[in-house]
């Protein structure tokens, strides 16, 4: 692998970066594929550094470290904060306990996305240290969801740090594929990349059915809206925003959009009759009415422990081989051995009759769920939109720094893949290398950054934060509960592969 070059430096002025500076006219040298200007992260004379390497032809890896942490300013920056507070008299109430206390009390108010109620958070007391804060929070006898926070996590901390990592695909020098993969239920970033020896991985779209804490970590999970794997649906599309990729003879291709287009949904087949119907769904229950849903069998099994499965509802096994049967019937070893073929059909209203009627008549049938014609097509759930057709979108949500994954694509059908770690705001004692924490980002922010580095669109995809390269973490995820550096797990990736 190429040895990474490192350029350090510190702006002379003390600015906030304007923002023509976060346009794609910033200044570019010859040998640099992003900006020269320092990241718009924080104030303009925060130091700086860059470390730059070709990971293949085509594909460039930059890692940015930007700020650093301010001590004990202003009394300290750690402060008790509560949970989101929409009551009047809880506020006032809140608000009084931590003056009783003789905490100075400063509230944040939020509107909530898609004109939800408005509320506010309420944060007290300036502390120097984590621990100063919880042995704080320990003497209060205040009612309500409290935790220690550094002030960081709201509002308008310009000190950072920040910690970045920025892949840039050209499509025209690099040859190799843009892909997502997944295994069955949730894995870490870096198994799957391994297990497709990705030189660079990044977690994908948002999901339900996470693992909760001491169960196993193979707990099955959906999507929360569209996903597509290298031409299979694996879950329909929901009214939210969408990162597609796609490899085509000119290269490998992005593109964003909501909602998620015109792909429509798979087509079940009589195949006595040629008969065919087009799925109302993928991997969900039945809503009212008319449904007919395909599942694969582990989010059926998953979905039957908790009891979603109406009674109402027809539930089917539709085997590779095109045969029907009732999803809880035994079966012998030999059929079972096919499983991994099966599909479950659920049926409501008018398609429970049908499907009754095809199993007494022992029809066989088709399922196809990949994507007509399209093999290399790849999506992802995502969202918010930050940037479309050039303009930059406000996002409509608490604007809270986490760590942050997101897709761009520039004018000339350059790829942005970005990862911005966050420890809670809580810096774990410095790495032998020297590499700093980071306080992570806001949505506002990683759109500045998009715009910064030139992409026309861009999206937030989940959180989190987890980049590898070659098969090791290039970010630093950090464990919100242990503190440790410490991948958590996901439904999908997106892989670069050669």
């Amino acid at each position: 692998m190429p040895l990474g070059k490192t350029r350090r430096f510190r702006a002379s002025l003390n600015l906030a970066l304007p923002l023509s500076l976060l346009m794609p006219t910033a200044l570019f040298s010859a040998a640099s594929v992003v900006p020269e200007a320092e990241f718009p992260l924080g104030r303009l004379e925060l130091p700086e550094t860059r470390t730059t390497r070709e990971i293949r032809p085509g594909v460039t890896h930059v890692h940015v470290e930007r700020g650093h942490h301010v001590e004990g300013q202003e009394g300290g920056h750690w402060a008790i904060f509560s949970g989101s507070l929409n009551n009047a008299a809880a506020i006032s109430g809140l608000r009084e306990c931590f003056q009783k206390a003789g905490l100075k009390v400063h509230e944040d108010r939020f509107q909530a996305p898609r004109g939800g109620e408005a509320y506010s958070v309420l944060s007290a007391g300036g502390f120097r240290s984590k621990a100063e804060a919880a042995a704080a929070l320990a003497q209060l006898d205040c009612s309500g969801s409290l935790q220690v926070q550094h002030r960081a996590a709201l509002g308008g901390w310009v000190y950072g740090p920040w910690t970045l990592d920025v892949i840039v695909i050209d499509p025209a020098l690099y040859k190799g594929t843009l892909i997502s993969a997944r295994r069955p239920g949730v894995s870490v970033v870096s198994e799957i990349a391994r297990a497709h020896q990705a030189p660079v991985a990044i977690n994908g779209s948002f999901f339900h059915g996470y693992p909760p804490p001491g169960t196993e970590p193979t707990q099955l999970a959906s999507s929360s809206g569209i996903s597509i794997i290298r031409g299979e649906w694996y879950n329909e599309p929901d009214d939210g925003a969408v990162l597609f990729v796609e490899n085509t003879g000119a290269g490998v291709k992005a593109w964003i959009s909501q909602p998620h287009g015109e792909l429509p949904l798979p087509q079940l087949k009589w195949l006595g009759s040629g008969e065919t119907v087009t799925l109302t769904g993928i991997n969900r229950m039945p809503r009212k009415g008319d449904e007919l849903i395909a599942l694969r069998p582990e989010i059926y099994e998953h979905s039957k422990r908790f009891g979603s499965v109406a009674a109402d509802v027809l539930v089917l096994r539709l085997s590779k081989s095109g045969e029907l049967s009732r999803a809880n019937e035994e079966r012998g070893a030999a059929s079972r051995s096919s499983d991994a073929g099966d599909l479950i059909l659920l049926g409501a209203g008018k398609w429970r009759a049908k499907l009754e009627a095809a199993l007494a008549a022992r029809e066989r049938m088709a399922l196809d769920l990949r994507v007509p014609g399209r093999p290399e097509l790849s999506a992802f759930r995502g969202g918010p939109i930050l940037i479309k057709n050039g303009e930059p979108v406000l996002a409509d949500r608490r604007d809270v720094r986490y760590a942050r994954t997101a897709a761009g694509i520039d004018a000339a059908g350059k790829i942005y893949l970005i990862t911005i770690d966050s420890d809670r705001y809580d810096p774990p004692a410095p790495p032998a290398d020297g590499s700093l924490g980071s306080v992570g980002a806001k949505l506002s922010e990683l759109r500045n950054v998009m715009q910064f580095l030139g992409a026309t669109d861009a999206i937030n995809l989940d959180g989190g934060g987890v980049m590898v390269i070659e098969g090791e973490l290039a970010s630093r995820p950090v464990d919100p509960i242990s503190g440790q550096i410490r991948e958590r797990r996901y439904l999908d990736v997106l892989l670069l592969l050669d």
